[in-house]
């Protein structure tokens, strides 16, 4: 069965399941109430219900409830909960690339020489999507629904055609009879006049030769229309009569209702009870057309008129049968006479407001709890190919992990190091891309440096827990390192340790300053971030610190003894500054803010309408104010601002020198990241602030895009959830345009993403390091192996790319001489075919570079990481002193 076929098929399961449970509580009331004008509020409010549960059932990221289908043993990974992690916080990722949340490489032209060949593959360190717990009931049910789905689906879209064939016939019909017809007497236009209140449209009155009843049509343009021999025949008494009950029908808004009710049939169609209550309501609608009749005239002469009208009509012609309209039946009359006579039965011609409202507003609470309701089995935190840890059982205590804190130089245990344990989740939503945290404890090393804490049972049940560790002491510089709980568990058993058991840090030397005004005062309260870059060789061990000037402007903050540091001062009402430090350390002296130059400007779309709460970010590119920093990190000299309600937007004051403007969906630089949508695309420009020109104004406008979508599937093709994919493009001027921003994903992996139009467009793909990708750039195109997916130059979107997300093979390699002992200092490459890989997508690991990544294990064994299955490739260990060896292999999936 296809992905889209299942799709819609899990979500007809949940509509009909929610909508049963509305109808249900909707008929109860019908059958408990006594005036039919209550009544018809409560169809009003189960149809407003019923149409919202559409939209809910399918809704991304709408919380779901199991209906409490057993859940026991792990067996199938979900495959289509949740979408991307989102980034954490920037310094966090800087500070430690092997273990921070997703994200993928920066640009050279951002991250510096050190970034043109990645130190490893791109990998999101987050959990692994949620597995299904089935129950034997399930998985009975779900044996006979398998064989049956597809089929079943098929005849349900089918009869979704007839009925809309069905509406769309009506709807011509309807407009047929109209334009077929001729204009009232003015006789009967001013008897219909008469009745409608003056702040009321009065309705189109017509007479037809078509009919043989009254009837009531229009929700646009109300329209009552006669037949011919009622006009012609009927005293004016009787026509008086019969107009107030069809002008009842418009004035009560039953047009409405019966159109509503008619567009649900499209889904509904196959549900008995809906047909009920839909006679119901319309029984109701024409006793409360008769009780404002009756308010009008004596009910014997109301009656006698519909026996009348009864003995004259003959049956309406079959081929109006769908047209949209209130008609009148002689089959219903024996029950209304009935009603109409009935002195003992009070009929309300309408009830009030408040129990509208109150009706509206039950139905509305009802109706958010049914949407949550789901048939869809539980979800757990384990993973398809992972063997149930009793540490993670149910009935187990807590998880306690012991670690180690080190000199990283010496291997001497640190005493007295605070070491901060953060745990939290990730929503992985698209609405709502905001961590939880849900518990954070500090801990002090011993004089061992040993420390511990424990994970209790309820958030190791957390599918996204995500543990993050933070070490300092005041001697060293700070040690930050995250990783999923989930991939944790996962590869113990594979070999590799938690990161957290042995934490080195850096030795670290004070550097301090004071920041003054230009007129020689104190700045207090300035911000001064600092990063750390003891190795050339690696980005493991740097670190970033953040702190801010006293009262009398002085700071403090730790910087490596070795390699590399700088700084930046980055104050709110003056111009930011960088400060690269080669070898100096210890007392910097004075620094004296300038007041800077701002930039301000207005966002507007294609159009040239106002855009408004948008980021828009200024990074320096050139001028005095840049300094060659030469560490693989971001230049914090730029300024981040919100546009208001008018598009209009003003920088906090920057240096002279050029900057490029980019229009964003998050703030970046001393502001932090804030995200927000963006709703078009926007090329980044380079402006030149002078210093001849204290304030600078700009306008920003988007330029026409293309849309970019696509979907995961796993091996199968059923739906998957992955990670975001970033997207980029670039012209082929010179110097050429480059552009870049990240996918909208949901909990089912779709994703969609604005691009520039014309522009040669490619997707990076990002995931954690056990499963593998393959794309599909549209329907009939062959898979293609690589990171990154060439859309090319689009002129047009682009909405049919699919990615396979396969569990990745595990390779272990170790190397052994010729009398079985293991060889220190070994290193293995793999190498696909040179036909099925990008040349260009090499990965480096500590010597070696090939196309997959590799990380060490602590028991000397090197893993894989987003292995391609079913792949031809060479193996190629080497090590000092040995010759090369090299094996030609495959594994299958998982």
């Amino acid at each position: 069965m296809s992905g889209s076929i299942e799709a819609f098929g899990t979500w007809l399961v949940d509509y009909y399941a929610a909508a049963t449970l509305l109808l249900v509580v909707a008929t109860v009331a019908f059958r408990c109430l006594v005036q039919p004008a209550r009544r018809l509020a409560v169809a009003w409010a189960a149809t407003v219900g019923l149409a919202a549960l559409v939209v809910l059932c399918a809704l991304p990221g709408w919380p779901r409830i199991s209906w409490g289908i057993g859940a026991t043993t792990p067996l199938v990974e979900v495959s289509a909960e949740l979408g991307q992690n989102p980034p954490p916080p920037a310094e966090a990722v800087a500070g430690d690339p092997l273990n921070r949340p997703g994200i993928a490489p920066l640009p050279t032209e951002l991250a510096g020489p050190a970034a043109s060949l990645p130190p490893a593959v791109p990998t999101a360190r987050t959990a692994d999507p949620p597995v299904v717990e089935r129950s034997a009931t399930y998985d009975g049910l779900a044996r006979v629904a398998e064989r049956a789905a597809a089929p079943a689906i098929w005849s349900f879209v089918v009869g979704m055609g007839l009925v809309a064939a069905w509406l769309l016939l009506g709807a011509v019909q309807t407009a047929l009879l109209c334009r077929g017809a001729r204009p009232a007497s003015d006789r009967l236009r001013d008897e219909l006049t008469a009745m409608v209140a003056p702040t009321r449209r009065v309705p189109r009155l017509l007479v037809s030769t078509k009919l043989a009843g009254p009837i009531a049509t229009g929700i646009l343009r109300p329209t009552i229309i006669l037949p011919v021999d009622l006009a012609e025949h009927a005293t004016l008494k009787g026509l008086g009569l019969v107009l107030a009950h069809e002008w009842a029908h418009i004035s009560n808004r039953d047009l409405w209702l019966l159109a509503a009710g008619r567009a649900l049939l499209l889904v509904l169609f196959a549900h008995p009870v809906y047909w009920l209550v839909r006679r119901w309501a319309r029984e109701d609608q024409e006793a409360v057309a008769d009780a404002a009749v009756v308010a009008r005239a004596s009910r014997t002469d109301y009656a006698r008129e519909l026996l009348d009208w009864a003995r004259n009509i003959h049956a309406r012609p079959a081929v109006h049968a769908a047209a949209l309209g209130i008609w009148e039946r002689p089959s219903s009359l024996t029950r209304r006479i009935k009603m109409v006579l009935d002195e003992t039965r009070r009929i309300s011609p309408g009830c009030s407001r408040r129990w509208r409202l109150g009706a509206i507003v039950l139905a509305g609470l009802l109706t958010v709890g049914v949407s949550m309701l789901t048939l869809r089995p539980a979800v757990s935190s384990g993973a398809e190919d992972v063997v149930k840890a009793k540490s993670l059982e149910p009935e187990s205590d807590n998880l306690t992990y012991h670690g180690k804190v080190t000199d990283r130089i010496t291997g001497r245990p640190i005493a007295g190091a605070t070491v901060t344990v953060l745990r939290r989740v990730s929503s992985r939503t698209t609405a709502f891309k905001a961590w939880k945290k849900l518990d954070e404890t500090k801990h002090q090393t011993d004089a061992e440096g040993r420390y511990s804490f424990a994970v209790p049972p309820n958030e190791a049940a957390e599918p996204f827990l995500y543990i993050e560790i933070t070490a300092r002491h005041p001697n060293y510089i700070r040690y930050y390192g995250g990783y999923s709980f989930n991939m944790i568990r996962k590869n113990e058993k594979l070999g590799e340790r938690p990161f957290f058991e042995n934490v080195t840090l850096e030795p670290g030397v004070e550097i301090s300053g004071t920041i003054v005004t230009p007129d020689e005062k104190p700045a207090a309260g300035v911000k001064v971030k600092a990063f750390s870059w003891p190795d050339r060789g690696g980005f493991e061990h740097s670190s970033w610190a953040d702190v801010k000037t006293d009262s009398k402007g002085c700071f403090q903050v730790v910087v490596s003894k070795r390699g590399e540091a700088g700084f930046w001062i980055i104050p709110k009402d003056y111009s930011p500054s960088t400060h690269v430090l080669h070898s100096k350390r210890g007392d910097l002296g004075r620094f004296v803010l300038e007041k800077g130059l701002v930039l301000k400007g207005r966002v507007v779309d294609v159009s040239g309408t106002p855009v408004p709460n948008v980021s828009v970010n200024a990074e320096l590119r050139g001028g005095a104010a840049k300094k060659e920093i030469d560490m693989p990190v971001v230049d914090y000299l730029a300024r981040s601002a919100s546009t208001d309600e008018n598009g209009e937007f003003v920088m906090a004051p920057l240096p002279a020198g050029e900057y490029s403007l980019r229009v964003t969906d998050e703030n970046r630089g001393s502001l932090g990241p804030t995200e927000r949508p963006l709703p078009g695309v926007f090329l980044s420009s380079l402006i030149t602030l002078d210093p001849d020109e204290p304030t600078k104004s700009v306008e920003v406008r988007a330029v026409p895009h293309v849309l970019v979508e696509g979907h995961f599937v796993d091996s199968s093709g059923r739906p998957k959830s992955g990670f975001a994919p970033s997207v980029s493009g670039t012209s082929n001027d010179s110097p050429p345009t480059f552009w870049s921003s990240n996918t909208q994903i949901d909990n089912r992996g779709r994703f969609t993403a604005k691009a520039p139009k014309g522009l040669h467009i490619r997707l990076s793909l990002i995931d954690n390091e056990h499963h593998a990708l393959r794309a599909r750039v549209s329907q009939n195109a062959p898979l293609t192996n690589g990171r990154d997916v060439d859309l090319g130059v689009l002129d047009e979107d682009a909405t049919d790319v699919t990615i396979v997300r396969y569990v990745a093979p595990i390779l272990l390699a170790k190397a052994v001489d010729e009398d079985g002992k293991t060889i220190d200092g070994f290193e293995p490459t793999i190498r696909y075919l040179p036909d099925r890989f990008h040349e260009g997508e090499y990965v480096r690991n500590e010597r070696s570079v090939g196309h997959v990544s590799f990380e060490r294990q602590n028991d000397g064994r090197w893993r894989t990481s987003q292995l391609l299955p079913d792949e031809e490739f060479t193996l190629t260990v080497e090590a000092p002193g040995h010759e090369p060896r090299s094996e030609k292999m495959s594994l299958p999936e998982g």
